[in-house]
């Protein structure tokens, strides 16, 4: 049987032989050294398992596990079903950690019992490998601009109260818990490689949804979020190489426009629902969810037009103007967008 304190390392990789060694090492580097690294090799032709087996041929903590290609989602479920730890953790493969992190998490779990994920801030990295933003986590998800810290957390301690032996960087920063629940319905607060996940009372982790295949991650942080309490740690305990040419997303430019929409679709397919529904757990004030609802159709009436259809931009156009009737701008963009789309296929 596992320890009490094991934690599972997922990490999904697709032909990145060229950088999971330096993600495989800032786990074996952790403080907390009680974990097995499982690598989903998600069908790569690169030199993938040759490289882990040269570095780490004897590493009993380390686990290669190839499959057909599935998708991201499908590569992290592998991992989650497999994993045997009482904690899981998410770790993609170009992402590296602080040596402290697991332990840092660990601890966090025992001061909010009742947290079912911890998570933390990110800082970003260059291409040269130098960071630029400790507090990127806040820069590229809206919540943390839109709802003070102590809103969606209300709860909070210094970590040195719980963590004596404390690192110096952790010395003077604070880890938060709370429902974030009806916050995470206005936007995403988490960043997979920033999470650990205690295992459910039924014995399972949560699991990804394979048919999404844009910002899946979105998804599964809000069913996460609807078990229980999440806690945040508010230190950079993760590094987020930018610029790589073989991320989906570019923080610079979106999504390529069939993406943009599908992630558009099933962002408001989420959420919806779940704010119609209501209940004694929407902290967030009615109007900021309805202003929700309103650019959720707003952006889904947008990248229709990028994709050509006329016909669902008109439909949640008109969606959005019922949750927030006065948007002249809007209406406005969609229509040069539309005139222009159409201009440039008549050329």
């Amino acid at each position: 049987m596992a320890s009490a304190d094991l934690v599972s390392v997922v990490v999904p990789t697709f032909n990145r032989a060229y950088c999971l060694p330096d993600t495989i090492r800032s786990v074996l580097a952790q403080t907390h050294a009680n974990f097995e690294i499982l690598v989903i090799d998600d069908g790569s032709t690169d030199d993938t398992r040759a490289v882990l087996e040269q570095l780490w041929p004897d590493e009993p903590r380390l686990r290669y596990i190839y499959q057909e290609n599935r998708g991201l989602s499908g590569a992290r479920n592998t991992g989650i079903d497999k994993a045997r730890g009482q904690f899981m953790a998410i770790l993609d493969s170009d992402d590296t950690w602080a040596p402290w992190k697991l332990a840092a998490q660990l601890a966090c779990f025992e001061r909010f019992p009742e947290a079912v994920m911890v998570h933390s801030e990110m800082a970003a990295v260059d291409a040269d490998g130098k960071v630029f933003d400790r507090q990127y986590l806040r820069a590229i998800y809206e919540g943390y601009q839109r709802f003070p810290l102590e809103e969606i957390y209300p709860e909070s301690c210094p970590v040195i109260d719980f963590m004596p032996d404390a690192p110096e960087e952790l010395r003077q920063t604070r880890a938060w818990c709370g429902d974030i629940f009806s916050h995470s319905l206005t936007g995403n607060l988490v960043h997979s490689s920033c999470l650990i996940v205690r295992r459910a009372a039924d014995g399972t982790f949560e699991r990804y949804d394979e048919w999404m295949r844009a910002e899946e991650a979105f998804g599964y942080h809000l069913r996460v979020a609807e078990r229980g309490p999440v806690a945040f740690l508010d230190a950079a305990a993760m590094y987020y190489q930018r610029g790589r040419d073989d991320h989906l997303w570019n923080p610079d430019k979106g999504y390529p426009p069939k993406v943009s929409h599908q992630y558009n679709r099933q962002f408001l397919a989420l959420v919806e629902p779940r704010i119609l529904a209501g209940g004694p757990r929407m902290r967030v004030a009615p109007w900021a969810l309805s202003d929700t609802l309103a650019k959720a159709h707003a952006w889904v009436a947008e990248s229709a037009i990028a994709v050509g259809r006329d016909g669902e931009m008109l439909r949640h156009l008109a969606a959005s103007l019922r949750c927030k009737p006065w948007q002249p701008r809007l209406v406005a963009r969609l229509a040069r967008k539309r005139l222009l789309r159409r201009s440039v296929a008549s050329a």
